[in-house]
């Protein structure tokens, strides 16, 4: 469990780098590289549980935020392609999050 917690501190951090220091918006090849390490960090192979479900949740919110924030169009369908990773590996229930990513981003159609 201790190595699931640290994960969605590492993921924390990845999300650090990727949105850029004091507002500054990373390169382009950090962001791709740190949208890439939050993907994949859902191929860790461990059984579900709810310390893989708050990752999973951690991670799901902490891409959601860059595309909220993200106005180049590839880059938003490389994050959503990321975002997908992690939403496969629920089960049952996506996180509340997502629903209202959803809702929100449908109210702009």
């Amino acid at each position: 469990v201790t190595g699931f917690v640290n994960s969605a501190n590492f993921s924390s951090q990845v999300y650090a780098l990727i949105t850029g220091p004091e507002g500054k918006k990373s390169g382009q090849d950090v962001r791709l590289a740190g949208l890439t390490c939050l993907g994949e960090l859902s191929a860790h192979g461990g059984l579900r549980t709810t310390a893989i479900d708050k990752v999973g949740a951690a991670c799901v919110g902490l891409l959601l935020d860059y595309m909220e924030q993200e106005s180049h169009e590839e880059t938003l369908i490389y994050a959503a392609r990321q975002l997908v990773k992690w939403l496969r590996r629920f089960k049952f229930n996506l996180p509340d999050r997502f629903y209202n990513f959803v809702k929100v981003s449908a109210s702009y159609l």
